[in-house]
């Protein structure tokens, strides 16, 4: 799946994964996946937007960990960073 993300949005998904990584510790690429994200962040321009080609276990991990921040947000009433998860989110629908 391709997604046209910018820099922001990449820095998004990276902190979710970095944060719930505990979800997929038994994972042998998940630490590979964050830091070819990474790589991805320190190259990109801060105003352009960038297609980024996901494989599906890849957008199951962004997913899952995004679902599950957005929720400790709600819980914790953060309203700007639920929203900013969601528009993060549905990049990936």
């Amino acid at each position: 799946m391709k997604v046209k993300l910018s820099k922001y949005d990449l820095g998004v998904v990276i902190n979710a994964l970095n944060n719930y990584q505990q979800l997929f510790e038994n994972e042998p690429c998940f630490c590979e996946f964050i830091l070819r994200l990474v790589d991805l962040y320190e190259e990109m321009k801060s105003e352009r937007n960038k297609k980024i080609v996901f494989q599906p276990v890849e957008i199951q991990y962004i997913r899952s960990c995004l679902i599950a921040w957005r929720n400790d947000s709600i819980r914790a009433e953060k309203n700007v960073a639920v929203g900013a998860i969601s528009e993060t989110f549905a990049k990936f629908i």
